[in-house]
């Protein structure tokens, strides 16, 4: 464990860290909004215990352990990024801020869609400022793995271009409300399990092993929401319209599957995939021993890296 490592990490985080609007227009206040990517008096309160928090990973703190940790936040602070303005967060939002979700609502699965596009354009954006500075502190010190850290800037630098064009694309979308150009399958389970999560991602595999998404090809991303409500508990799984042949697995092979086959394949992908989500600390203690530190392993090993096929993490369920 370094603490003043893991401190400076934290400062060069902050100072790297996206503050804009991702809806950038002439609309756009000059006030940087700490927008809630999962909301706070709708969503995360449904999760929260009696003191008001809620657990999810404390990236600030992630260096500071030998093994990923889940700790806890209040649900104020918690899913706040910095990826809109005033404007823009207030505005936007509305149809999934003041009203409850509706089953097959297109226009709030195209904002929730939108959502988690938006928060995975801030953490790119983020990331690549965050490693770029890292290597301008490398070059100063000439390391001698400068060539390879490098290429990873490299890499992230093209991404950014990927996600730049995405921007482009949803806000015209958005702004034509073309909510039609993003198709979702759901699932409506009748209890509130405890759990909230958005993030935008590259599925890899199917449970047949089959690729869905190739690096060295076109590229497509899928959108993931987990909503908790009162009585039940909603998973969102959104991808481009134009993508459809390619998400057919979706229902073929979760929305058909047996209940318990449904949480074990959504808990793979929130543990392979998902880093932005959190869950009551009450339900999280009373998960069994075995089913944590499952979770915590497949979340360590999988984060940046390579992902088996979907389900085969079989015993994997949090949603029990």
């Amino acid at each position: 464990m370094n603490i003043s490592l893991n401190r400076e990490a934290n400062k060069i985080r902050n100072k790297t860290m996206f503050k804009g609007c991702v809806h950038k227009d002439f609309n756009c206040n000059k006030t940087t909004s700490h927008a809630h990517s999962i909301q706070n008096n709708r969503f995360l309160d449904k999760i929260a215990n009696n003191n008001g928090e809620v657990m999810c990973i404390d990236f600030g703190k992630l260096g500071l352990y030998g093994n990923l940790k889940l700790q806890k936040v209040g649900r104020k602070k918690a899913s706040i990024f910095t990826g809109f303005c005033n404007y823009h967060d207030s505005s936007i939002f509305k149809p999934i801020e003041e009203s409850e979700y509706e089953i097959n609502n297109k226009e709030q699965e195209f904002l929730f869609a939108y959502r988690a596009f938006a928060l995975s354009y801030y953490e790119r954006h983020s990331s690549y400022g965050f490693m770029n500075e890292h290597l301008e502190i490398k070059q100063k010190e000439k390391h001698v793995d400068i060539e390879e850290f490098k290429e990873k800037v490299s890499f992230y630098k093209k991404h950014l271009n990927y996600i730049e064009n995405m921007r482009i694309m949803m806000n015209k979308n958005l702004d034509n409300k073309k909510h039609y150009k993003i198709s979702t399958e759901i699932l409506n389970w009748p209890k509130n399990y405890g759990v909230a999560a958005t993030s935008m991602f590259f599925i890899n595999k199917d449970t047949e092993g089959r690729v869905i998404n190739d690096p060295s090809s076109y590229m497509s991303p899928f959108f993931f929401t987990v909503i908790p409500q009162d009585d039940k508990t909603i998973v969102l799984m959104s991808y481009l319209a134009k993508d459809k042949q390619r998400y057919e697995f979706l229902y073929k092979q979760i929305i058909k599957a047996e209940l318990n086959d449904q949480k074990m394949l959504i808990s793979n992908i929130l543990a392979m995939n998902v880093e932005n989500f959190f869950i009551s600390p009450d339900k999280w203690d009373t998960l069994p021993l075995k089913t944590k530190n499952l979770f915590l392993k497949v979340l360590q090993s999988t984060m940046g890296g390579e992902k088996p096929r979907l389900g085969y993490f079989k015993d994997l369920n949090i949603f029990c």
